[in-house]
């Protein structure tokens, strides 16, 4: 009996020692594929640096194809730092591009494969144009040096500019809408979907060759002490209320190109809220808009997600705290930097108030600017399922 139960402890212990050898050979495994080196890079420890290196490239790739975006190779020879090799990656850009949503695209892959990104900065060198460099990799591990280049006028042989002019639909507006139909060059209207004449005046804007751009109500901040009217999109809806109401807003307008949000500072914000936007945006095959600026917005991210074609209108044309000739020429002196960008990079987009110093400006400033080279064009020239 002794020798039978020493026999058994024989038998376990080689069964232990063989669990163990085997369960060293999984984690050795484990230690030198992708997935484990990027769990012990992430950690601090010991790790396959080629291995997370592919990795990241891998990542980045994936993420400049969801873009539309196609990227060379890093460059062999890397930079030795203190904790290894560093691989510059020089990604031209069209001309198109947004470096914001290049940045905004790369950054979510990275930290959604278990990478991050350790400094950013942009520079703007006349010779070669507007470029944004990115350093990334996992844990404390910097893998690459991204420098994303948009050159200025690359692929573009216009120097092309749009003008989306909002707040069509209100009664009020009726007679500032009627003089906007008669400026002499081609510009997107903007209707405010929940008013009683929003089908009316898209039409109109049809019927003058102009192009429809949707303007959806959407919660404000200091809501419900600033009201953007009925059936607004509000945070607390659920998805399917929030793509009925956009649906519904979208068929007032018939024609529509595009989608611009009214108000909706807090809408912008939330990002199931934008989500369901998008994904109504998508179905009804409509693009969406948005001015740059909007504090926090996941709007345009949203929109590249959801594959609907977008544009970030380069900001807003107002007239000046002046009156008169005043405020007048603060509009005109606004388009001629806008003008500046469109020449710098190809293009450039803005969004003006139906507002009567405003059309007195633009009715001035735009057939010059015309005459200068500058192309004025309609919205959807714009427009591409990119990151534009």
């Amino acid at each position: 009996m002794k020798r039978r139960r020493g026999q058994g402890g024989i038998v376990a212990a080689l069964a232990l020692a063989a669990v163990l050898v085997f369960l060293a050979g999984e984690a050795v495994l484990f230690a030198r594929s992708k997935e484990g080196s990027l769990y012990l890079a992430q950690r601090g420890l010991v790790h396959s640096r080629s291995r997370v290196t592919e990795s990241v490239e891998e990542t980045v790739r994936n993420g400049l194809r969801r873009l539309g975006l196609t990227a060379g190779t890093p460059e062999a020879e890397a930079t030795e730092e203190e904790t290894g090799p560093v691989y510059r990656w020089d990604i031209a850009l069209p001309a198109r591009a947004s470096l914001f949503l290049v940045n905004s695209e790369i950054t979510q892959s990275l930290e959604g494969h278990g990478g991050r990104v350790f400094d950013g900065w942009e520079t703007n060198p006349a010779a070669t144009g507007e470029s944004i460099t990115m350093r990334v990799g996992v844990g404390k591990t910097v893998t690459h040096e991204l420098v994303f280049t948009r050159r200025a006028g690359e692929g573009e042989n216009e120097v092309r500019l749009a003008v989306l002019i909002e707040g069509f639909g209100p009664e009020d507006a009726d007679s500032l809408g009627q003089v906007a139909l008669k400026l002499p060059f081609a510009f997107s209207g903007a209707v405010v979907a929940n008013e009683r004449d929003a089908k009316k005046w898209s039409e109109s804007l049809r019927a003058g060759g102009r192009e429809v751009v949707t303007q959806i109500p959407m919660e404000p901040m200091n809501y419900p002490a600033r009201s953007p009217g009925p059936d607004a999109v509000l945070v607390d809806m659920t998805k399917n209320q929030i793509r009925r109401l956009v649906k519904k807003h979208l068929h007032a307008t018939p024609g529509r190109v595009a989608a611009l949000p009214y108000l909706g500072a807090m809408a912008l914000q939330d990002a199931d809220a934008m989500r369901a936007v998008t994904q109504e945006l998508r179905d009804e095959k409509v693009a969406y808009v948005e001015v740059a600026g909007e504090a926090h917005s996941v709007g345009l991210e949203s929109a590249s997600h959801a594959g609907v074609p977008f544009l970030r209108l380069d900001g807003r044309i107002e007239p000046g705290r002046g009156t008169g000739a005043r405020s007048t020429r603060a509009v005109r002196e606004q388009l001629r930097d806008l003008a500046d960008t469109a020449r710098r990079r190809g293009f450039a987009a803005c969004v003006a108030r139906l507002e009567p110093r405003t059309l007195v400006a633009l009715r001035a400033e735009i057939p010059a600017l015309e005459n200068q080279g500058v192309k004025v064009v309609l919205l959807s020239a714009l427009l591409r399922p990119s990151v534009y």
